[in-house]
């Protein structure tokens, strides 16, 4: 699917990728136990020419513990490094209400 994606030119534009949680994702056939690769090798024979960072284990979504709701159209800011990922959300999801009183 991400392989479509790309020959689609859906990621074209992006700037940077985070994989969700991806527990136990391997291939199931009793054959095939050390399938000899891992996810994160997979994902960046697809997304690696990108020169995007890419972040992996976010927990949002559905997820084993604690997840994180994330707020679309928003500014972000993602930083992918050996020491470590950091995602900071750069502004607020929501604008303050605005009263509709009428003079009267």
């Amino acid at each position: 699917m991400l392989m479509q994606l790309k020959l689609a030119g859906k990621l074209a534009d992006v700037e940077g990728i985070i994989f969700g949680e991806m527990l136990d994702c391997r291939q199931s056939t009793d054959t095939n136990k050390d399938q000899g690769y891992t996810l994160e090798e997979v994902v960046l024979r697809v997304v690696g020419d990108l020169g995007v960072p890419v972040a992996y284990g976010l927990r949002s979504g559905h997820v084993s513990r604690r997840n994180i709701t994330l707020p679309f159209g928003v500014r972000a800011a993602l930083n992918v490094a050996t020491s470590g990922v950091k995602l900071q959300v750069l502004e607020g999801a929501t604008t303050a209400a605005v009263s509709s009183r009428s003079a009267g």
